[in-house]
């Protein structure tokens, strides 16, 4: 399935429009699950601001539903993640345990690392619960940290991070994968490298230090960019073929900066992923894109983080 968006993206827009894309990704590479959009933190970059959402937490019995569908597709990555901090989540663990039973292929987190304890780090270790875990870092001292992220603890996130390295290194494993990622922007372009020699020195060979550029969340955040971005030729969105969001209240988006669901091809609570991923709505928007009609949908219409 990676390989097909790649190849859509180069066609010309005379083929692009002629080939039936949707049956050869007939289920969405990435599914993630929005255990809760509630969050602990305020940041500034962050499109938690512009969100009009009702605020809550997603049952575990529709996770476990939802893990269900998703393990008769092992090619499918899980992620219970969406626009909150799932770690508030009283059943996380539960929900990790459960996805892992499934034997799903990939199972990814993101956390802000708040709410990172020793016995959950000792619990996600020990019983190998994640394949890959994502730590949200913005910048390499207090001062810069907590301006960015508000509500937040410098070094308790610090503290909470190194611990689960160290639980990791004791373990002898090497799961899960650490990505330590910074966003570059005005406030942080001078600390990039100090912070990614910082962590390289601590991390093993097998993690990743990743440096994401900003993005406004579709103009829902002031642009803070430290450099410009030369914009190409407009392509087809990749999300379109990969990424199925679950909101809290089984909305299924097909975009991961969709922070109000208005993009909402359908309902979990009324239909699979699967007849939801293959659905009239959600392949007149593909076949929008393939034609380079962006301006018939009012969210890609000004979207610059297609790409």
């Amino acid at each position: 399935m990676k390989y097909i968006y790649p190849l859509i993206q180069k066609l010309p827009k005379f083929i692009r429009t002629k080939v039936p894309w949707d049956k050869y990704i007939p289920y969405p590479p990435e599914v993630s699950i929005e255990l809760t959009n509630h969050c602990n933190f305020k940041c500034i970059m962050c499109a938690r601001v512009g969100m009009k959402r009702e605020l809550g937490f997603m049952d575990k019995t529709l996770a476990f539903r939802l893990i269900d569908e998703i393990a008769g597709f092992p090619e499918t990555a899980f992620a219970p993640q969406g626009f909150g901090e799932s770690l508030l989540h009283k059943d996380y663990i539960e929900i990790l345990v459960y996805a892992r039973s499934k034997n799903l292929d990939k199972i990814i987190a993101i956390t802000n690392a708040s709410k990172l304890s020793k016995d959950i780090a000792d619990k996600i270790i020990d019983t190998n619960l994640l394949d890959d875990i994502y730590f949200s870092l913005d910048g390499c001292n207090k001062e810069t940290y907590e301006k960015l992220r508000k509500n937040a603890s410098f070094e308790r996130v610090m503290s909470n991070i190194k611990r689960f390295i160290e639980i990791r290194k004791k373990s002898g494993s090497w799961l899960p994968k650490i990505h330590m990622r910074i966003i570059r922007m005005k406030e942080t372009e001078s600390q990039i490298y100090e912070f990614k020699n910082y962590w390289l020195n601590i991390l093993s060979d097998f993690d990743e230090v990743e440096i994401n550029e900003f993005n406004t969340w579709v103009g829902k955040v002031e642009d803070r960019s430290s450099i410009k971005v030369k914009y190409r030729r407009r392509l087809p969105c990749r999300q379109l073929w990969k990424t199925a969001l679950i909101f809290v209240n089984g909305d299924l988006t097909p975009c991961c900066y969709d922070v109000n669901g208005v993009l909402k091809v359908g309902n979990v609570n009324e239909h699979s992923i699967r007849e939801i991923w293959n659905s009239k709505k959600l392949k007149e928007l593909r076949i929008a894109h393939l034609k380079g009609d962006f301006d018939k949908i009012p969210l890609c219409k000004s979207c610059k983080e297609w790409f």
